[in-house]
Formats: structure tokens, C-alpha cells, sequence
């Protein structure tokens, strides 16, 4: 019992880290649209006209290919996410300041003020290592600020979309900041 009482509690660990970028954009209230053949024409650009057989392939070999097949999809799907994200007009950098980051959420600075409730796409990219998480958060509150250069807020979100390898990472990463300090 002791042992799942501080793996859970792990999860709820905050840092607040200066070494973590995140890019977001506003999302709308209602899920966004998905557009399988525009993610398949994206897969084939990515990857080439033979990826769109591999499902084919695989899934003739039989059951014991399903767990691939599901995780080769995510992760192209991932990928095909990630660039949908750095061609996103709409996709803008947050203040250069401290996250506060969490398996929950995380808290960031912008000059935009979304508004409780609001949903936002982040993209976060941890450094050194340069890991990329996509992710989708709702705004649970907003803090009001000034500074030299004008407003800002201080947005705190919780995720709504985050995979589990990606929460993974969250943890591992919350892990190390607290056993060793930043970077």
C-alpha cells in the first residue's frame, strides 16, 4: 500500500521549470475537426505511398499484429500532429518565463488572455533533450499581471488530450527536476 501511495503521489508533484518551451494556440470549444484524408495525404507526403499498405499488410498476418499496427499509427499520427502544429499560423510562443508543470497540467505566461473554460493546444518542448509533447488543456483559471512590456496572464491549464507515453514523460521529467534540480 505504501508503494502506490508514492507512485500516486508523484503525479500530483509540481516543478516550476524554466527549461520547458511551449508554443499554444486557441482551439475552440468544440473537439477540432479531423480530417482523415488530409491526414492520410499528410502521412504519404511524410512518409511515402507505402505506408498507407502497411496496415493492409500487417493485418492480413493476422491478429497478433493489431498492438503494432496501433502503435505505428500513433506515432505517425503523432508526427503528422506535430507538424500540423509548427505550420499553424495560429500557433504562438509563450513568455520565456517558468512553467509550472505537472502529470495535471501546466502553467504558463502569455500576453493572451484566454478565458476560463477556454480550450488551447499546447505544444511543449522540453530541453535539453528536445522531447515534444502535443497536447490539448482547458484553462482552469487566469491570474492578470504588468510588467515594462505591457499585460500578461499567467494561465493555469489541465490536460483534456494527453496520451499516456507523453504523460510518461511529464512524470519522468517532474521525477528528475525534483531528484536533481534543473538542468
Amino acid at each position: 500500500m505504501e508503494i502506490e501511495y508514492l507512485k500516486n503521489r508523484r503525479l500530483c508533484q509540481r516543478v516550476d521549470d524554466g527549461n520547458v518551451m511551449v508554443y499554444y494556440r486557441s482551439i475552440g470549444n468544440g473537439a477540432p475537426p479531423y480530417d482523415f484524408n488530409g491526414q492520410n495525404s499528410l502521412r504519404e507526403k511524410i512518409f511515402g505511398d507505402k505506408i498507407l499498405k502497411l496496415d493492409a499488410v500487417l493485418k492480413q498476418r493476422g491478429l497478433r499484429y493489431d498492438r503494432i499496427i496501433e502503435n505505428i499509427n500513433a506515432k505517425a499520427n503523432k508526427l503528422i500532429d506535430l507538424v500540423n502544429s509548427f505550420a499553424d499560423p495560429e500557433m504562438k510562443i509563450a513568455e520565456l518565463s517558468d512553467v509550472n508543470l505537472s502529470a495535471s497540467g501546466i502553467r504558463f505566461r502569455t500576453r493572451h488572455g484566454f478565458e476560463q473554460g477556454a480550450r488551447v493546444g499546447l505544444l511543449l518542448i522540453f530541453l535539453p533533450r528536445v522531447d515534444l509533447i502535443d497536447c490539448k488543456c482547458e484553462v482552469v483559471r487566469r491570474f492578470a499581471g504588468a510588467d515594462e512590456y505591457g499585460e500578461y496572464y499567467d494561465v493555469a491549464t489541465r490536460y483534456i488530450v494527453l496520451d499516456d507515453e507523453d504523460k510518461h514523460k511529464i512524470v519522468n521529467y517532474v521525477k528528475l527536476i525534483i531528484e536533481s534540480g534543473p538542468f
